[in-house]
């Protein structure tokens, strides 16, 4: 994850970067990142809306490809 949080931070500086972790406490501890979810919360919703807000991949990797027909 350290590896992946850094590249992010060389890309852009001002990217927020949340993380959905089993072990928050020790993540938000041990990571610099903007927010930790607890993804072993039973609140479904809340991590609806967590994920909702957020963008996955930066927009030029989130193109749709063409779906391969078998």
């Amino acid at each position: 994850m350290t590896s992946i949080i850094s590249s992010l931070r060389k890309r852009d500086a001002n990217t927020e970067i949340v993380v959905f972790s089993r072990n928050p406490k020790h993540t938000a501890a041990e990571h610099e990142v903007d927010a930790v979810v607890d993804a072993s919360c039973d609140d479904k919703s809340m991590r609806g809306r967590q994920l909702s807000r957020l963008d996955l991949l930066p927009r030029h990797m989130a193109r749709r490809r063409p779906r391969r027909t078998p």
